[in-house]
C-alpha cells in the first residue's frame, strides 16, 4: 500500500512542478531569457490583468520594461511595488537602475544611499552607488569618492570592484540585449465624442474631437486637443495645449491654455497653471488657478486637490473657488476614486457637489447649484488600441438636467 502512496506522491509533485514551469511568469522569464521581450511584457500585462496582486510578476514586468528603455512605465510599475512593499530592497534597487539609467543620478543615489544604510550587505546597491560616483560628468552632490572607497573596502574585503575606477560588468549585466540609450516617448492619440440630453426645452449637446499626449522618458509632458462642440443649436471650436514638467523630486509643474476662434457660447480664451507636489506614502497635493475670459465677463478659478493612492486605488478630494467679475463666487467640492484594475486601466467614479460656474444660454454666464455623478474608465485590449468612456448626470440648478456620455478610440505609438 506504501508504494501506492509513493507513486501518488511522485505525481502530485511533478504536476506542482509541470504547472509551476508553465506558469504565465515562468514563461515570460524564459522569453525574456531568450531575449523575447515584446512577447514576454505581453504575456505579463495579460497575466496581471487576472492577478493585479501578483508582486512576483509585476516585478518582472517592471524589469523587462526597463530593460527596454520604458523608463517612466517601469517606474510606474516599481512604484505600485513600493506601495505594497515600501522596504523592499529588491524593488528600491530596481527602481535605483532605472534613474541610472535615465541619467538622473541624484535621485538614483538617494535611494541607494537610504538602501545601503538599511541593508549594507547588499552589495549590488554599493556596486551601483560605484558606477555612479565614478562615472565622468555624473552629478553626485559632493560625495567623497575616497571615503566610499574606504567603506566598501570595510564592508567587501574580499572584492576587488572598488579598486577599479569603472565597474568592468555592465550594468545591464541581466539583458540578453543592448537597451537604446535615447529617452523613450509614449505618444498618443484619442478621437472621439461626446452626447448630452437636456430637459427644460433646452437643445441637446455634443462634440467631437481629436487629442494628442506625449510624454519622455524625464516625464516632461505635452497634449493638445481641438474639439467641436454643439450646444444651444450653435457650432464652436475649442483648441487647447499644454504640458508639464518635473521639478526635482517634489512634483511638477503644469500649464495649458484653451482658444476659441469663434466664441459664440465657449469662452474666448482660457489660462491654467499649477503644481503637484508629491508626498511620502501614496500622498499627492496639487494647488491650480484658471483665468476664464467671455466676451462679457471674466472668471478666476482656484483649486486644491489632496490624493492618495493605496494598493490599486486612487482616492482625492478636490476644492474649486470660482469668481465671476461682478456677478459674484461659488465654491464645490469632488470627491474621485479610481481602481487600477490592470497596468493602464482604470476604473473611476466622481461626484460632485456645490456651485459652479457655467454658461447657461449663448449670452449669460452664472453661477448655480450643481450635482454630479459620473462614472470613467481607460481600457487598453493591447499594446496599441485602447478605449476611453464615460457617463454622466449633471444637475444644473433650475435651469436643466443633463446625461450622456463620451467614447474615443485611443491609440499609442
Amino acid at each position: 500500500m506504501r508504494w501506492w502512496l509513493t507513486i501518488v506522491m511522485l505525481l502530485w509533485i511533478q504536476a506542482v512542478w509541470a504547472q509551476d514551469a508553465s506558469s504565465p511568469v515562468q514563461r515570460a522569464r524564459d522569453l525574456a531569457k531568450a531575449g523575447a521581450y515584446v512577447q514576454a511584457e505581453r504575456l505579463l500585462r495579460q497575466h496581471l490583468q487576472e492577478a493585479p496582486r501578483d508582486m512576483e510578476g509585476r516585478f518582472l514586468l517592471a524589469r523587462l520594461l526597463s530593460w527596454q528603455g520604458h523608463y517612466q512605465q517601469a517606474l510606474a510599475q516599481y512604484a505600485l511595488l513600493l506601495r505594497r512593499d515600501g522596504q523592499n530592497a529588491d524593488y528600491l534597487f530596481g527602481q535605483a537602475q532605472v534613474y541610472t539609467w535615465m541619467r538622473d543620478y541624484p535621485r538614483a543615489l538617494r535611494i541607494l544611499e537610504a538602501l545601503r544604510a538599511r541593508n549594507p550587505g547588499y552589495e549590488d546597491a554599493w556596486k551601483l552607488e560605484w558606477k555612479i560616483l565614478t562615472t565622468p560628468g555624473a552629478e553626485h552632490g559632493g560625495v567623497d569618492v575616497d571615503w566610499f572607497r574606504t567603506e566598501a573596502a570595510i564592508a567587501f574585503p574580499d572584492r576587488d570592484w572598488w579598486q577599479r575606477e569603472q565597474d568592468t560588468p555592465s550594468l545591464h549585466r541581466h539583458r540578453q540585449r543592448v537597451v537604446r540609450e535615447e529617452k523613450s516617448v509614449q505618444r498618443e492619440l484619442e478621437v472621439g465624442g461626446s452626447y448630452s440630453q437636456l430637459n427644460n426645452g433646452f437643445a441637446n449637446w455634443s462634440s467631437e474631437y481629436l487629442a494628442f499626449r506625449m510624454k519622455d522618458a524625464q516625464d516632461r509632458s505635452f497634449h493638445a486637443m481641438a474639439e467641436n462642440v454643439t450646444r444651444y443649436q450653435l457650432q464652436d471650436v475649442q483648441l487647447t495645449v499644454g504640458g508639464g514638467i518635473p521639478v526635482l523630486d517634489w512634483g511638477h509643474l503644469f500649464a495649458d491654455l484653451q482658444f476659441s476662434p469663434g466664441h459664440r457660447f465657449m469662452p474666448s480664451s482660457s489660462w491654467m497653471g499649477g503644481a503637484l507636489l508629491s508626498l511620502p506614502d501614496g500622498w499627492g497635493l496639487q494647488l491650480g488657478v484658471r483665468q476664464t475670459h467671455y466676451p462679457e465677463s471674466q472668471t478666476w478659478t482656484y483649486s486644491g486637490m489632496v490624493e492618495r493612492y493605496f494598493g490599486n486605488f486612487r482616492a482625492s478630494y478636490t476644492f474649486n473657488w470660482a469668481q465671476v467679475i461682478q456677478a459674484g463666487n461659488g465654491s464645490n467640492h469632488v470627491l474621485t476614486l479610481d481602481h487600477y484594475y490592470s497596468t493602464d486601466n482604470r476604473l473611476g467614479v466622481a461626484y460632485t457637489v456645490g456651485k459652479e460656474v457655467e454658461r447657461i444660454s449663448p449670452t449669460r454666464v452664472a453661477i448655480t447649484p450643481v450635482w454630479n455623478v459620473t462614472v470613467h474608465g481607460r481600457h487598453w485590449w493591447n499594446a496599441r488600441w485602447g478605449t476611453a468612456w464615460g457617463l454622466h448626470v449633471h444637475h444644473q440648478g433650475h435651469v436643466y438636467n443633463r446625461w450622456g456620455g463620451h467614447v474615443g478610440l485611443l491609440y499609442r505609438f
